[in-house]
Protein backbone atom coordinates (compact mmCIF):
# COMPACT_ATOMS: atom_id res chain seq x y z
CA UNK A 1 0.00 0.00 0.00
CA UNK A 2 0.96 3.62 -0.79
CA UNK A 3 -1.43 4.85 1.70
CA UNK A 4 0.63 5.45 4.91
CA UNK A 5 4.14 6.13 2.84
CA UNK A 6 3.54 9.99 2.84
CA UNK A 7 6.88 11.57 2.83
CA UNK A 8 5.83 15.67 2.96
CA UNK A 9 2.51 17.55 3.65
CA UNK A 10 2.68 18.76 -0.01
CA UNK A 11 2.80 16.95 -3.16
CA UNK A 12 3.48 18.38 -6.48
CA UNK A 13 2.00 16.79 -10.09
CA UNK A 14 3.90 17.40 -12.98
CA UNK A 15 2.30 17.42 -16.09
CA UNK A 16 3.50 18.28 -19.72
CA UNK A 17 1.71 21.74 -20.73
CA UNK A 18 3.60 24.03 -22.42
CA UNK A 19 4.48 26.32 -19.02
CA UNK A 20 6.30 23.35 -17.91
CA UNK A 21 9.23 24.77 -18.98
CA UNK A 22 9.79 27.94 -16.77
CA UNK A 23 8.88 26.36 -13.85
CA UNK A 24 11.42 23.35 -14.06
CA UNK A 25 14.29 25.12 -12.24
CA UNK A 26 12.26 26.11 -9.36
CA UNK A 27 11.02 22.40 -8.93
CA UNK A 28 14.61 21.51 -9.42
CA UNK A 29 15.62 23.59 -6.41
CA UNK A 30 12.84 22.23 -4.01
CA UNK A 31 13.16 18.38 -5.19
CA UNK A 32 14.48 17.32 -1.77
CA UNK A 33 11.96 18.62 0.56
CA UNK A 34 8.58 17.84 -1.33
CA UNK A 35 6.52 15.12 -2.59
CA UNK A 36 6.75 14.93 -6.26
CA UNK A 37 3.81 12.87 -8.76
CA UNK A 38 5.04 12.76 -12.38
CA UNK A 39 2.74 11.95 -15.33
CA UNK A 40 4.55 9.50 -17.50
CA UNK A 41 4.86 11.97 -20.27
CA UNK A 42 7.01 14.42 -17.96
CA UNK A 43 9.22 11.42 -17.07
CA UNK A 44 11.87 11.91 -19.94
CA UNK A 45 11.86 16.10 -19.68
CA UNK A 46 12.25 15.63 -15.21
CA UNK A 47 15.57 12.94 -16.51
CA UNK A 48 16.88 15.83 -18.79
CA UNK A 49 16.67 18.61 -15.44
CA UNK A 50 18.27 15.91 -13.32
CA UNK A 51 14.99 16.06 -11.23
CA UNK A 52 13.66 12.99 -9.65
CA UNK A 53 10.04 12.53 -9.03
CA UNK A 54 8.83 10.30 -5.99
CA UNK A 55 5.88 8.84 -8.32
CA UNK A 56 5.25 8.58 -11.75
CA UNK A 57 1.74 7.46 -12.97
CA UNK A 58 0.09 5.98 -16.28
CA UNK A 59 -3.32 5.37 -17.10
CA UNK A 60 -3.44 5.19 -20.83
CA UNK A 61 -3.65 1.76 -23.15
CA UNK A 62 -1.65 2.87 -26.06
CA UNK A 63 1.45 1.51 -26.53
CA UNK A 64 2.96 5.01 -27.60
CA UNK A 65 3.04 5.35 -24.02
CA UNK A 66 5.98 3.06 -23.76
CA UNK A 67 7.93 5.55 -25.42
CA UNK A 68 8.54 7.64 -21.97
CA UNK A 69 10.33 4.64 -20.30
CA UNK A 70 12.20 3.48 -23.41
CA UNK A 71 13.35 7.30 -23.83
CA UNK A 72 14.24 7.01 -19.61
CA UNK A 73 17.11 5.08 -18.18
CA UNK A 74 16.47 2.03 -16.19
CA UNK A 75 18.94 3.39 -13.60
CA UNK A 76 16.59 6.87 -13.29
CA UNK A 77 13.48 4.75 -13.60
CA UNK A 78 14.53 2.70 -10.60
CA UNK A 79 14.31 6.18 -8.43
CA UNK A 80 10.86 6.27 -8.59
CA UNK A 81 7.56 4.11 -8.32
CA UNK A 82 5.04 3.68 -11.11
CA UNK A 83 1.69 3.76 -10.44
CA UNK A 84 -0.12 2.20 -12.74
CA UNK A 85 -3.55 1.21 -14.27
CA UNK A 86 -4.31 -2.30 -13.74
CA UNK A 87 -5.18 -2.08 -17.86
CA UNK A 88 -2.36 -0.56 -20.06
CA UNK A 89 -0.43 -1.60 -23.26
CA UNK A 90 1.77 -4.58 -22.58
CA UNK A 91 4.37 -2.97 -24.11
CA UNK A 92 4.09 -0.43 -21.75
CA UNK A 93 4.60 -2.62 -18.76
CA UNK A 94 7.48 -4.31 -20.06
CA UNK A 95 8.91 -0.80 -20.91
CA UNK A 96 8.82 -0.01 -17.30
CA UNK A 97 12.45 -1.01 -15.10
CA UNK A 98 11.51 0.22 -12.16
CA UNK A 99 9.45 -0.39 -9.31
CA UNK A 100 5.79 -0.56 -10.15
CA UNK A 101 2.32 -1.05 -8.37
CA UNK A 102 -0.69 -2.11 -10.48
CA UNK A 103 -3.74 0.01 -9.45
CA UNK A 104 -7.45 -1.43 -9.88
CA UNK A 105 -9.87 1.56 -11.20
CA UNK A 106 -13.46 1.36 -9.80
CA UNK A 107 -14.94 -0.72 -12.41
CA UNK A 108 -16.96 -3.87 -12.75
CA UNK A 109 -14.46 -5.78 -14.45
CA UNK A 110 -12.19 -4.74 -11.91
CA UNK A 111 -14.31 -5.45 -8.91
CA UNK A 112 -15.39 -8.65 -9.74
CA UNK A 113 -11.93 -10.06 -8.61
CA UNK A 114 -12.80 -8.77 -5.49
CA UNK A 115 -10.21 -7.74 -3.97
CA UNK A 116 -11.49 -4.29 -2.79
CA UNK A 117 -8.70 -4.93 0.25
CA UNK A 118 -6.36 -3.54 -2.27
CA UNK A 119 -8.75 -0.23 -2.93
CA UNK A 120 -9.25 1.07 -6.03
CA UNK A 121 -8.14 4.56 -7.67
CA UNK A 122 -8.19 5.75 -11.33
CA UNK A 123 -11.86 7.86 -11.85
CA UNK A 124 -10.63 10.65 -14.40
CA UNK A 125 -9.33 10.06 -17.29
CA UNK A 126 -5.47 11.05 -17.88
CA UNK A 127 -2.21 10.38 -15.94
CA UNK A 128 -2.77 13.72 -13.96
CA UNK A 129 -6.49 12.87 -13.05
CA UNK A 130 -4.74 9.76 -11.13
CA UNK A 131 -2.03 11.67 -10.13
CA UNK A 132 -4.75 14.31 -8.64
CA UNK A 133 -6.54 11.33 -6.88
CA UNK A 134 -3.18 9.37 -5.23
CA UNK A 135 -2.39 12.88 -3.59
CA UNK A 136 -6.22 12.98 -2.25
CA UNK A 137 -6.57 9.34 -1.13
CA UNK A 138 -2.75 9.50 0.46
CA UNK A 139 -3.39 12.44 3.19
CA UNK A 140 -1.74 15.68 1.53
CA UNK A 141 -2.76 18.44 2.40
CA UNK A 142 -1.45 20.61 -0.16
CA UNK A 143 -1.51 19.48 -3.88
CA UNK A 144 0.44 21.94 -6.28
CA UNK A 145 -0.39 21.61 -9.96
CA UNK A 146 2.07 23.10 -12.91
CA UNK A 147 2.25 22.05 -16.29
CA UNK A 148 -1.65 21.39 -16.06
CA UNK A 149 -2.34 24.22 -18.86
CA UNK A 150 -5.04 21.60 -20.68
CA UNK A 151 -4.97 24.41 -23.31
CA UNK A 152 -3.39 25.82 -26.58
CA UNK A 153 -0.77 27.97 -25.56
CA UNK A 154 -0.38 31.40 -27.92
CA UNK A 155 1.77 29.57 -30.28
CA UNK A 156 0.05 26.77 -30.57
CA UNK A 157 2.30 24.86 -28.71
CA UNK A 158 0.54 21.74 -27.10
CA UNK A 159 3.48 20.37 -24.56
CA UNK A 160 6.27 21.55 -22.80
CA UNK A 161 10.01 21.68 -24.47
CA UNK A 162 11.49 18.21 -24.57
CA UNK A 163 7.91 16.24 -24.96
CA UNK A 164 8.62 12.95 -26.45
CA UNK A 165 6.20 13.97 -29.17
CA UNK A 166 7.08 17.27 -29.77
CA UNK A 167 5.86 20.34 -28.82
CA UNK A 168 3.06 20.86 -31.21
CA UNK A 169 0.52 17.68 -31.23
CA UNK A 170 -1.98 18.40 -34.22
CA UNK A 171 -3.87 15.02 -33.36
CA UNK A 172 -5.88 16.27 -31.17
CA UNK A 173 -9.92 16.41 -31.99
CA UNK A 174 -12.71 19.28 -31.64
CA UNK A 175 -10.03 21.95 -31.05
CA UNK A 176 -12.08 24.92 -30.92
CA UNK A 177 -13.51 24.95 -27.40
CA UNK A 178 -12.90 28.15 -26.06
CA UNK A 179 -12.87 28.51 -22.02
CA UNK A 180 -11.79 30.89 -19.31
CA UNK A 181 -8.10 31.51 -19.11
CA UNK A 182 -5.76 31.12 -16.29
CA UNK A 183 -6.07 34.07 -13.62
CA UNK A 184 -9.46 35.10 -15.47
CA UNK A 185 -10.22 37.75 -18.19
CA UNK A 186 -10.25 36.04 -21.14
CA UNK A 187 -10.70 32.76 -22.66
CA UNK A 188 -8.06 30.71 -24.37
CA UNK A 189 -8.45 27.46 -27.12
CA UNK A 190 -8.90 24.09 -25.55
CA UNK A 191 -9.95 20.39 -27.06
CA UNK A 192 -12.19 18.28 -26.11
CA UNK A 193 -10.32 15.74 -24.19
CA UNK A 194 -8.51 18.18 -22.47
CA UNK A 195 -11.94 20.14 -21.41
CA UNK A 196 -12.40 16.03 -20.00
CA UNK A 197 -9.44 16.31 -17.77
CA UNK A 198 -10.58 19.88 -16.64
CA UNK A 199 -13.77 18.65 -15.44
CA UNK A 200 -11.77 15.98 -13.34
CA UNK A 201 -10.20 18.21 -11.89
CA UNK A 202 -12.99 20.76 -10.36
CA UNK A 203 -15.09 17.98 -9.44
CA UNK A 204 -12.73 15.98 -7.18
CA UNK A 205 -10.79 19.53 -6.23
CA UNK A 206 -14.98 20.78 -5.09
CA UNK A 207 -15.86 16.99 -3.22
CA UNK A 208 -12.60 16.82 -1.58
CA UNK A 209 -11.37 20.19 -0.70
CA UNK A 210 -11.58 19.70 3.43
CA UNK A 211 -9.00 17.04 3.15
CA UNK A 212 -6.35 18.36 0.47
CA UNK A 213 -6.11 21.69 -1.10
CA UNK A 214 -5.59 22.23 -4.83
CA UNK A 215 -3.21 25.17 -5.65
CA UNK A 216 -2.91 25.15 -9.52
CA UNK A 217 0.63 27.20 -10.17
CA UNK A 218 0.49 26.50 -13.88
CA UNK A 219 0.71 30.25 -14.56
CA UNK A 220 -0.65 30.21 -17.45
CA UNK A 221 -3.54 27.86 -20.04
CA UNK A 222 -6.97 27.47 -18.65
CA UNK A 223 -8.54 27.88 -15.10
CA UNK A 224 -9.30 24.99 -13.18
CA UNK A 225 -12.59 26.10 -11.19
CA UNK A 226 -12.12 24.67 -7.16
CA UNK A 227 -8.60 25.48 -7.31
CA UNK A 228 -6.72 28.36 -5.91
CA UNK A 229 -4.44 30.10 -8.55
CA UNK A 230 -1.30 30.98 -7.11
CA UNK A 231 2.04 31.60 -9.05
CA UNK A 232 5.06 28.80 -7.98
CA UNK A 233 7.06 30.95 -6.27
CA UNK A 234 4.82 32.24 -3.89
CA UNK A 235 3.37 28.44 -3.55
CA UNK A 236 6.80 27.25 -2.31
CA UNK A 237 7.63 30.05 -0.20
CA UNK A 238 4.31 29.58 1.80
CA UNK A 239 4.12 25.63 1.71
CA UNK A 240 7.44 24.20 1.56
CA UNK A 241 9.31 23.24 4.44
CA UNK A 242 13.41 23.45 3.21
CA UNK A 243 14.17 22.71 6.72
CA UNK A 244 13.64 19.02 6.46
CA UNK A 245 14.50 16.41 3.91
CA UNK A 246 12.20 14.07 2.76
CA UNK A 247 12.74 10.59 3.42
CA UNK A 248 12.92 7.95 0.08
CA UNK A 249 9.95 5.97 0.19
CA UNK A 250 10.19 2.69 -0.04
CA UNK A 251 7.00 0.03 -0.54
CA UNK A 252 7.09 -3.66 0.36
CA UNK A 253 4.67 -6.35 -1.48
CA UNK A 254 2.31 -8.57 -0.15
CA UNK A 255 3.63 -11.74 1.97
CA UNK A 256 4.15 -15.18 -0.13
CA UNK A 257 1.22 -16.90 1.47
CA UNK A 258 -1.06 -13.88 1.15
CA UNK A 259 0.00 -13.64 -2.67
CA UNK A 260 -0.64 -17.31 -2.80
CA UNK A 261 -4.41 -16.50 -0.88
CA UNK A 262 -5.15 -13.85 -3.69
CA UNK A 263 -3.85 -16.09 -6.65
CA UNK A 264 -6.49 -18.99 -5.90
CA UNK A 265 -9.18 -16.38 -5.96
CA UNK A 266 -8.25 -14.50 -9.20
CA UNK A 267 -7.34 -18.28 -10.87
CA UNK A 268 -11.00 -19.50 -9.28
CA UNK A 269 -12.87 -16.09 -10.95
CA UNK A 270 -11.26 -15.89 -14.37
CA UNK A 271 -12.09 -19.93 -14.67
CA UNK A 272 -15.84 -19.27 -13.87
CA UNK A 273 -15.70 -16.51 -16.84
CA UNK A 274 -13.89 -19.29 -19.10
CA UNK A 275 -16.64 -21.78 -18.09
CA UNK A 276 -19.63 -18.98 -18.86
CA UNK A 277 -17.81 -18.10 -22.23
CA UNK A 278 -17.64 -21.59 -23.69
CA UNK A 279 -20.90 -22.47 -22.31
CA UNK A 280 -22.64 -19.29 -24.14
CA UNK A 281 -19.97 -20.16 -27.62
CA UNK A 282 -21.79 -23.82 -27.67
CA UNK A 283 -25.63 -22.70 -27.29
Amino acid sequence: TVLDKKNTDTAIIVSTGPSLTKQLPLLKEIQDFVTIVSVDASLPILEKNGIVPDFVTVIERVPETAKFFKQTSSDFQKKTTVICASLIHKETLEAIKGPKVITMRPHNYTKYFELDEFGYIGHGMSAANLAHELTVVMGFKKCILIGQDLAFSEDGNTHAKGHVFGEKDNNYKYKDLLVEKYGGGGTVKTAYIWNLFRDYFEKLSAQTKHLTEVINCTEGGSRIPETTEMSFKDAIEKYIDKSKKKEKIKLSSPTKREQEKYAKRIIKKINKIFKYADRYQKR
